[in-house]
């Protein structure tokens, strides 16, 4: 389990960010209505004694390279005991959505990109001292022939191989909005496959909280 006052980051892109204060998102200034207050919650009514920080530096729209940009002064410099870092989805739009959402000169990431950004952000993390939790993206939708949902596969494939190269935690969320769609339909969760109300964000709390528990600070 986390130790007393141990500082947990949460980063990534839209689905962190959920409207989350700035400068920095806390219990304090508002965490956002997404995962990251839901898992601030679970901890502070589950181990009120460990006094867990929980801060939330997503920002939507980032991708995996606008993310490690501002790893250093956004995120790390806040000093987490433990950070989650959950991006490539804005990688993986922008193959599908310029022309129509962006304009043509927006840039346009490949995979091998993708896997650069986040290998660098996990040496940058571990250097630290601090303990890393990998998080794939989803794509709620359970054909996996579905062009979009095949190419977050790809990506989350990358994420799983360098969590088990580095060593990281690792929280396979794709593989939990899965177990749910067996039983229920994805417009449950999300009207645009992407952005998950209230029950796909407890969903990926649920998830995370299962693997920070693993966690020996």
């Amino acid at each position: 389990m986390l130790k007393k006052y141990a500082r947990i980051g949460i980063t990534g892109a839209s689905v962190t960010d959920c409207g989350r204060a700035r400068p920095v998102g806390c219990r304090n200034t508002g965490l956002g209505n997404g995962y990251a207050f839901f898992i601030d919650t679970a901890l502070s009514a589950l181990y009120p004694e460990q006094k867990i920080w929980v801060d939330n530096t997503g920002i939507a729209g980032n991708t995996s390279r606008a993310l490690l940009a501002r790893l250093d002064d956004d995120v790390l410099s806040r000093k987490p005991d433990l950070l989650i870092i959950m991006t490539g989805m804005n990688n993986v739009w922008r193959h599908f959505d310029i022309g129509t959402h962006f304009p043509e000169d927006v840039e346009k990431l490949d995979i091998e990109h993708f896997e650069d950004d986040v290998r660098q952000m996990i040496e940058k993390t571990l250097a630290t001292g601090c303990k890393l939790i990998l998080a794939t993206i989803f794509f709620l939708e359970p054909n996996k022939n579905d062009p979009i949902r095949k190419m977050c596969d790809e990506y989350n494939a990358v994420v799983k191989k360098l969590a088990d190269e580095y060593g990281t935690y690792f929280c396979d969320v794709q593989a939990a909005f899965d177990k749910f769609m067996e039983k229920e339909s994805a417009y449950l969760l999300a009207f645009d496959r992407i952005h998950p109300n209230a029950t796909g964000h407890y969903i990926i709390a649920n998830e995370l909280l299962k693997v920070i528990e693993t966690v020996e600070l």
